[in-house]
């Protein structure tokens, strides 16, 4: 539906005109701190993988060096996807307006807002569907599976996982430490250490708070006296609220450690471009913004989460 003067009449005044100028709620690309930005300009980005080499095995002497096989992993595809936005304006509703809140320059502004906050979303949709099976994953062997839940490596099937169900808690975060150092391992089932790369905690908003207190020095629950009374979690996780976790029901009580860049990815194949041209035939200014990018992940290692199920 094209926008004319009768739906401009409320614009008329100063404060409506700092709205539309400056955008109010503008929020920060919080999801770009961990995940990975690539750039493709084909279709799909298909990204393969090898599997890890086994450690080294001793051998006696004249004897042959052990030997082992690489094996080709389920590749990862990513499909770019296309997302705009369109107005159109009468020529009347631009051509009369008091206080040029329709310039090109100023709606330009606004698309670039919505873009940043539309990559945002999807990002923080994919921690969100984490604990379901979807496209956005698949497991070695091809099957569709949760980001976190139970994943299979190549040796004799050994099952492990990223997930708990624990509500958080100075108790909980300990847990998933665990959790991490138990089943951090590569596709051929060795242990790696992957606890020391986890820099940010991230949680629905309404958890942030919560978890500054167990963070902090000043802990809401310390260890006893023979400990030292000292916090050991303080300091050691940045914590970063997810603002669009919000718009996702059941994810209240969801919180996760993951690693920067380490498996999780937004694809960009084309950057947001703003047009803006005019439609003669029923004289009106026509603007409109697209984009196309992907988000996905290719190493569930990366994120380590609860849903606060417990």
């Amino acid at each position: 539906m094209a926008l004319i003067r009768a739906n401009l009449a409320e614009m008329y005044t100063p404060i409506y005109d700092k709205f539309w100028k400056e955008g109010y709620g503008e929020i920060e690309a919080v999801c770009l701190k961990f995940f990975e930005e690539l750039s493709d300009k084909t279709i799909e980005m298909k990204l393969n993988q090898l599997s890890e080499l086994t450690l080294y095995q001793g051998f006696g002497e004249l004897e042959s060096v052990p030997q082992d096989n690489l094996k080709t992993l389920y590749p990862v595809i990513l499909k770019h996807k296309k997302f705009g936005k369109r107005i159109e304006v009468s020529y009347e509703a631009v051509d009369d307006e008091e206080y040029a809140l329709l310039s090109k320059t100023l709606l330009a502004k606004k698309y670039d807002r919505q873009a940043k906050r539309t990559k945002e979303f999807y990002m923080t949709k994919l921690i969100a569907n984490a604990f379901t099976a979807s496209a956005d994953y698949h497991s070695q062997e091809g099957a569709s599976v949760a980001i976190c839940g139970d994943h299979t490596t190549l040796v004799a099937g050994t099952i492990v996982n990223n997930k708990i169900t624990t509500q958080f808690s100075h108790d909980a975060l300990e847990e998933m430490e665990q959790k991490v150092i138990d089943n951090a391992r590569n596709s051929r089932g060795d242990i790696i250490p992957l606890l020391p790369r986890m820099k940010y905690l991230v949680c629905h908003p309404k958890l942030l708070r919560r978890i500054q207190r167990v963070l902090s020095e000043r802990a809401e629950r310390r260890p006893d006296v023979t400990s030292g009374d000292i916090n050991v979690f303080a300091g050691t996780y940045q914590p970063l609220s997810l603002p669009y976790l919000a718009q996702f029901s059941g994810t209240e009580k969801c919180w996760g450690l993951v690693i920067p860049q380490g498996g999780l990815v937004i694809t960009k194949r084309e950057d947001a471009g703003f047009t803006g041209w005019v439609n003669n035939d029923i004289k009106s200014y026509v603007f409109d913004s697209y984009m196309r990018f992907v988000v996905g992940v290719y190493d569930w290692r990366a994120i380590w989460m609860s849903d606060g199920s417990v």
